[in-house]
């Protein structure tokens, strides 16, 4: 990697490798790169996705009902990285990244009641969200603030 990288996010997770099955450590997130660093009993495995690598972004399940993974796909691999404690705060990051939005498969858990919600366009990435306190006469209201690429929006 380049000498002058950057770490934007880093995520605890496990990458779920076929040959040795799931290798928990750390997801670090850099503008250019996706790094996969697991170091289970001295045992290091590392892996360096480019960003304008991904031909396909998802987020799916565990076990077919858990959702707390996302696959990453390149032209030459499919990587899974799975036990995210906030899957959608992740995978939001990566997809800020995304010179291409359009590999992003948007059907998923919260963003996609938020997108049923506001009738948003399929185009309309969202980007993050954040809960907030929304102060007005005569008091305050619970609620999420989202941002898109096209948006910003109370719930």
């Amino acid at each position: 990697m380049p000498a002058d990288t950057s770490l934007l996010h880093w995520y605890s997770c496990a990458n779920d490798l076929q040959s040795v099955g799931l290798r928990h450590g750390v997801l670090y997130i850099t503008e250019k790169f996706l790094c996969h660093y697991s170091n289970v009993v001295g045992n290091v495995v590392k892996e360096i996705i480019p960003i304008a690598s991904i031909v396909d972004l998802k987020k799916v399940n565990t076990a077919l009902v858990i959702p707390n993974a996302i696959r990453v796909q390149t032209a030459q691999r499919t990587y899974y990285f799975r036990t995210f404690k906030n899957r959608a705060d992740s995978f939001r990051e990566i997809v800020k990244l995304l010179p291409n939005k359009s590999v992003v498969s948007q059907e998923d858990d919260v963003d996609e009641k938020t997108r049923r919600f506001f009738r948003l366009e399929p185009s309309d990435t969202i980007l993050s969200m954040y809960s907030v306190n929304w102060h007005h006469d005569p008091g305050f209201t619970e609620g999420k603030v989202l941002l898109t690429s096209k948006h910003l929006l109370f719930m």
